[in-house]
């Protein structure tokens, strides 16, 4: 029998805060948004200010390296355009449910997808030997390459060409699915939106600083 096995998981939020973001008046309220969360659940937060990439976006490759070693599940999460609206949901169930979805033990990517491939800005890593031996060499070397999107855009061309046989470990939330990890406030794929809804786990605005202000012009709040 299959089993999700995420219950005793442990879990740590990414955050990266270079120099260009860690002075954003909304980065304060997105890490106190975060670590409401953290305490509910019993999850980790880790805090990368710096950055040794070629670009600040492929810190995440590096750090991810690192952080497979020491926890059973990173959420990647961008940094001062995404905050987590419903405190009500767990992660571990919601792992562990997209993981019996899928059916396989071979879920080490949870990664949703918009109107321009997939978006890295909210997504899942789980440490699994594949992800270690496999995943994260590749992504890293990647970083040489002039990529449209960087670390986004280097998932999305392993999976057009099935590239390190990433199809059978990605699990891909299409459009209107993505909302389960990753809402915008914007944007449609044909008549298929998968904006923000009350009750949505994550309100995200991928390349719009504007969020805060949006919150606020929609009498919405974060967790």
């Amino acid at each position: 029998m299959l089993q999700s096995n995420t219950w005793t998981s442990r879990i740590v939020i990414y955050t990266l805060i270079t120099n260009t973001t860690w002075w954003d008046p909304s980065t304060t309220r997105v890490l106190s948004n975060r670590d409401r969360y953290c305490i509910k659940w019993g999850c980790e937060q880790y805090f990368q200010t710096k950055s040794r990439a070629s670009h600040p976006v492929w810190q995440k490759a590096f750090d991810a390296k690192e952080l497979v070693e020491m926890y059973d599940w990173i959420w990647l999460l961008d940094a001062t355009d995404a905050f987590i609206m419903n405190g009500d949901i767990d992660l571990r169930v919601l792992l562990g449910n997209l993981i019996l979805e899928v059916g396989h033990e071979h879920a080490d990517i949870v990664i949703s997808r918009d109107w321009n491939g997939f978006n890295a800005g909210s997504f899942f890593l789980r440490s699994s030997d594949w992800t270690r031996q496999v995943f994260i060499p590749r992504w890293i070397q990647d970083e040489k390459r002039d990529l449209y999107y960087r670390e986004q855009g280097s998932i999305s061309q392993m999976w057009k060409n099935d590239e390190i046989g990433i199809r059978r470990h990605l699990v891909d939330l299409e459009y209107e699915r993505s909302t389960l990890i990753n809402s915008y406030y914007f944007g449609k794929v044909g008549n298929v939106r998968n904006w923000y809804q009350k009750g949505h786990f994550v309100l995200h605005a991928p390349g719009n600083r504007g969020i805060v202000k949006w919150l606020m012009e929609n009498n919405q709040t974060e967790y």
